[in-house]
């Protein structure tokens, strides 16, 4: 009942927002629900990691509609649904490839749900904790250090730097430590336990933040198994101050 309850406020939510209806229009919901973490930060450059049909970036312009936003996503598909959603704003631009910490040609692993898609083999507990899940087939893909894919490219401050790439995020930074540098917030799903083989845990990747100059801030939207356990969650890191 509650969740019944709360996907019904945030289709009203959705319907009185003309960025939101645009979204729906091409099949698209924004993520709102990632308002409380982000609303009081101030940001003029947003990367996009994992982008998807654009759920985040949809969300990320009514919020902050003076921003830069520069998206990448890799998978056919959601970059097509992306591209014809924002092909009048030329403010928000996609990257048709994924971030990693070298240039190459990888296949990337296909969920039943495409947003779960990651560069890292999917484990069968992926799809148990979560069904539908599973994967369901493969595909190459363009993989680029967000350095090179970024080279040159005015990057106003705020910086924040919003990652969802299933257990590729250290990979994705590593690739990126002129931009990360910049950066004065990083926005990470973080996973505490293994759902795609040999992907970086929530310790690792924020011991590696921490020696980037991050801090952990906050945490929201923990998810939990039947047991109780942590599974997943979004962390907000933020810029230590010299």
């Amino acid at each position: 009942m509650k969740k019944l309850l709360q996907r019904f406020v945030k289709a009203a939510r959705l319907a009185l927002n003309p960025v939101y209806r645009q979204g729906l229009r091409h099949g698209v919901a924004a993520t709102i629900e990632h308002r409380a973490a982000l609303a009081a930060l101030n940001v003029k450059t947003i990367l996009d990691v994992g982008a998807n049909k654009g759920q985040f970036s949809l969300f990320a312009h009514a919020l902050f509609p003076d921003a830069i936003i520069h998206a990448f996503e890799p998978l056919k598909g959601p970059a097509q649904c992306f591209s014809r959603m924002f092909q009048d704003n030329s403010a928000i631009v996609l990257h048709h490839c994924a971030l990693g910490n070298d240039e190459n040609i990888s296949l990337i692993h296909i969920s039943g749900r495409e947003d779960s898609s990651s560069l890292l083999p999917i484990l069968p507990r992926q799809g148990h904790l979560f069904p539908g899940t599973h994967e369901i087939g493969t595909q190459n893909i363009k993989v680029i250090r967000g350095d090179d894919a970024l080279f040159g490219v005015n990057l106003p401050k705020p910086l924040l730097i919003k990652l969802d790439v299933q257990g590729y995020e250290k990979s994705a930074l590593e690739g990126m430590p002129t931009i990360l540098a910049q950066a004065d917030h990083v926005y990470a799903e973080i996973s505490f336990q293994e759902l795609y083989s040999k992907q970086v845990l929530a310790g690792e990747l924020i011991a590696y933040l921490q020696q980037q100059g991050f801090t952990l801030k906050a945490i929201y939207h923990l998810s939990t198994d039947k047991q109780g356990q942590p599974v997943y969650a979004d962390a907000l890191f933020e810029r230590q101050v010299q």
